[in-house]
């Protein structure tokens, strides 16, 4: 092999010791703190599928405070962020506090839910008449049926006719073009972050820098082409109904498409599981007797339950937006969910009408004891084993179960 393939290879083994030593040599002394037991070189590979019960375990086994890693955002995250940009990844600052500012202000304020809310009674009303036809159905009474897709279509027309002002998902719970191409990014997306480099886990490794680029950007082009076209749409809408607005004001037209573009980023961030997320110091604090250096990461697992028994809660009265530490699907502090408020809103109206509307049974020689209520992997957690029910119809009328199109344009 050539001398001079092999310099870059001799730079990286004199540059990680003597970086390691200066970064050693720079740490303020500090007080000695018993230390906790661990693995030696680490759990990177011990990590499973389902990392909330993974955590649960190794806090049982090796204590409370396990690793706190000086671990800033990673590349997949910075690029698909578009340099943490958006609600999740933004660093606690100016910005952050202007795109919170902005979700309480323009998506999730208490007049702005309430203008909105007949979307939300439409979409459930769809729900309600979709498993309609689906159990009356010739040949299908009585017979078992998926409740997820159900569910997943009510929150994603919901999220999409908030965001875009438009349905991607038609009556027949089919997917239109629009609404696939959005469907492959999302998993494009989650792909891409999920075929991470080891060597983002590695702080010596991280210069190596192993991801493909072409990929990121061919991604981030298509998203892009997606927005846009949505944007052209508005501005479409904009020239054929509201000319007459386009003297107010010079820049009527182009402050919707303002608009659109800060919510593009804004939604999903919103409704992503944040309480998952890791977080980074700001300044050096000490955590159950830990010293926590600036900039670490800190990974919060606030998911431990070891059975299904959501009843545990209605014994006292539990806040579920933050104030809480017994639950907190909305995570808490200043990183808490801005649209908790949606979300409640969202599934007390599912629920209810599912309950009022029909009356609900296991398939036979099926019991509750018999459910698989362990979870799957993956950024949303759902059921590993997917629901199975029987529902029937309880009000006579079939009128009642039909939906009545809301046109908020």
């Amino acid at each position: 092999m050539d001398t001079p393939a092999l310099l870059p290879l001799a730079l990286a083994l004199v540059a990680i010791p003597i970086t390691i030593l200066l970064d050693l040599q720079s740490d303020p002394p500090r007080q000695a703190v018993p230390r906790a037991p661990g693995v030696a070189g680490g759990n990177l590979f011990d990590i499973t599928l389902v990392r909330c019960r993974c955590f649960m375990e190794w806090a049982g086994k090796y204590g409370p405070i396990m690793t706190l890693a000086d671990r800033p955002r990673n590349h997949s995250a910075e690029r698909l962020s578009r340099g943490g940009t958006d609600l999740i990844w933004a660093d606690y600052g100016p910005h952050y506090v202007k795109v919170r500012k902005l979700c309480n202000l323009e998506l999730f304020a208490p007049r702005r839910m309430e203008a909105l809310r007949p979307i939300s009674e439409d979409e459930v009303n769809a729900m309600v008449e979709s498993i309609y036809r689906a159990v009356t159905a010739p040949g299908e009474e009585g017979k078992p049926i998926g409740v997820r897709k159900h569910l997943s279509m009510v929150a994603f027309n919901n999220i999409t006719r908030l965001t875009f002002g438009k349905r991607f998902i038609v009556a027949a719970g089919e997917l239109d073009e629009q609404g696939c191409e959005q469907k492959a990014i999302v998993k494009a997306g989650i792909k891409i972050g999920a075929s991470l480099p080891i060597a983002e886990h590695i702080l010596v490794l991280r210069w190596l820098n192993l991801v493909d680029e072409e990929l990121y950007n061919a991604h981030s082009a298509r998203r892009d082409r997606f927005t846009r076209r949505i944007m052209d749409e508005h501005a479409r809408e904009l020239e054929r109904h509201g000319a007459k607005q386009h003297f107010v004001h010079p820049q009527g037209p182009v402050r919707p498409q303002r608009r659109h573009r800060r919510r593009e980023g804004v939604v999903p961030a919103a409704h992503t599981d944040a309480a998952d997320a890791p977080t980074q110091g700001q300044r050096r604090v000490k955590i159950a007797g830990y010293d926590v250096p600036k900039g670490a990461n800190v990974i919060v697992n606030p998911t431990a339950p070891l059975e299904y028994r959501p009843e545990r809660f209605l014994e006292e009265s539990i806040d579920i937006k933050g104030s809480d530490y017994r639950v907190l699907p909305f995570g808490a502090g200043r990183r808490v969910c801005p649209g908790a408020q949606l979300g409640i809103s969202l599934v007390a109206s599912m629920i209810g009408h599912l309950l009022h509307q029909f009356t609900w049974a296991l398939p036979d020689g099926t019991w509750p004891e018999d459910l698989d209520m362990m979870e799957s992997s993956g950024l949303v957690t759902f059921m590993a084993t997917p629901l199975q029910v029987v529902a029937m119809p309880r009000l006579d009328k079939e009128e009642l179960f039909k939906r009545v199109p809301v046109d908020m344009s």
